[in-house]
Parts: C-alpha cells; sequence; structure tokens
C-alpha cells in the first residue's frame, strides 16, 4: 500500500464494484487504476486492509510516525433516506491506534471489533438544522457500508491537533447552520450566513491542521466538499 492510495471498495449501496472480504484480502472488481496519490504520485490500488498484522510493507516511507502506531484513512460512505439511497456521499475521518500505541487520546476509542481486533475511533458530523461533530458516530465507525477509503499521510503533531480542533468546535454550540446541498444554498450568501453539511466539516478540519484536501482524490458525489468550513470555527 503506497502513502495517500485511493482504495474502492464495495458495499450494500454499491458504488465501487463488489469484494470478497476475508480477515486478511479484499480484492476490489473492477480495479481503479491511476489515482493520484496524496505526495504526487500515482497508484494502482489493491486494498489491503489496515487490520492485517502488517499494514506497513517495508517498502513504505516511514510517515506514520511509528513510535506511535496511527493510521489515518478518509472513508466515504453512501447517504441514505431511511431504506432509500440517496446518490450523495458521507465522508467521515478513521483513525486506527495499534496496540503498542502512545496516543494520548485513548479514552476516545470505544471500537474494536471491526477492523481485525485493531482499535479505532472516527470524526465526523452531521445535523438536521445545525451542524453538529461528534467522536464515533453510528455510520461513521461502520466498514460494511464504506465504499472508499483514501489513506492520509498526517504527522503525529496533526493528528493530536485534529483532536485539539474537534474538540474546540464541539465546544461552540449552535453557530452553524446545516444545508444538505450548500453550494446550492449558499449562492449569494456572505460569510458569516454560509451553511455547512458533513463534507463541508471533514475537509475544514482537515485543512485546519494544514492538511492539504486538495490530494485527495474522492470518487463519488460529496456535496459540501467543495465549501469547507472556514479555519476559525476549530479555534
Amino acid at each position: 500500500m503506497q502513502v495517500g492510495e485511493v482504495i474502492k471498495v464495495g458495499g450494500a449501496n454499491g458504488g465501487g464494484g463488489t469484494t470478497t472480504q476475508t480477515k486478511t484480502t479484499t480484492t476490489p472488481k473492477p480495479p481503479v487504476d491511476n489515482n493520484k496519490s496524496d505526495n504526487g504520485g500515482t497508484t494502482t490500488p489493491v486494498w489491503t486492509p489496515p487490520s492485517l498484522t502488517n499494514p506497513f510493507p517495508p517498502a513504505e516511507p516511514p510517515v506514520y510516525s511509528y513510535e506511535n502506531m496511527v493510521f489515518a484513512l478518509l472513508q466515504v460512505h453512501e447517504v441514505e433516506y431511511g431504506p432509500i439511497n440517496s446518490g450523495s456521499y458521507h465522508t467521515s475521518i478513521l483513525l486506527l491506534v495499534y496496540p503498542n500505541s502512545t496516543f494520548t487520546h485513548k479514552k476516545l476509542i470505544t471500537n474494536k471489533d471491526i477492523h481485525g481486533g485493531i482499535e479505532y475511533m472516527t470524526i465526523g458530523a452531521g445535523g438536521t438544522t445545525y451542524l453538529e461533530a461528534a467522536y464515533n458516530r453510528a455510520k461513521d465507525k461502520l466498514s460494511a457500508n464504506k465504499v472508499q477509503y483514501i489513506k492520509m499521510t498526517l504527522t503525529m503533531a496533526q493528528v493530536n491537533s485534529l483532536i485539539t480542533h474537534m474538540n474546540v468546535f464541539m465546544g461552540k454550540k449552535n453557530i452553524l447552520k446545516y444545508a444538505w446541498f450548500p453550494e446550492d444554498k449558499n449562492k449569494n450568501k456572505k460569510d458569516d450566513k454560509k451553511e455547512y453539511n458533513s463534507n463541508s466539516f471533514a475537509r475544514g478540519i482537515l485543512n485546519s491542521i494544514g492538511y492539504d484536501t486538495s490530494k485527495l482524490n474522492i470518487g463519488y458525489k460529496v456535496p459540501g466538499w467543495a465549501t469547507p468550513i472556514p479555519n476559525k470555527y476549530f479555534y
């Protein structure tokens, strides 16, 4: 697996082909070729689950702070209206934390059952009237509904900032209105009147820690991604 590679997997909602999943291998069909990586190169992705005993092949650059062992991905699933698929997709952040990790926010890790025993947590948002962020949201922490994972190169300082900025945002109640389709809703609106959604949040919080989100090649319709929440809301 290479830095920044884009991985599509199939699920009940479709969109990424079909997969055969076991604890040790998942083969996407059809393969996705020549996706841009987050270090500017190209890859031909083959999905190797991060839950494997050794998810870091020897040839992989040591960019993940091995001593801390936190593995970050942007994950994508389809938004549903009850039993109906919407055709629009939701992004959230997945952090896999390995047993020997010195990650200092372990109290936030409440999940251990679907990634091969490796502990993990999610960061995401949603809403109805107002945009609300939360750790480990019910659909964010599922794996069966995911259609794409994108591996991100985050330093441990950025991971810690991610938690800090998340906590700051959660402490600011009812400050941003929620919109299903921000790009349409915000036409001709001043900045302080704009509305946002979960994809606005995911991109905004990654921007706020200094991650270049233009590197992320999302293969699905993600309304709100083009309207990230400004940095000021995370400080």
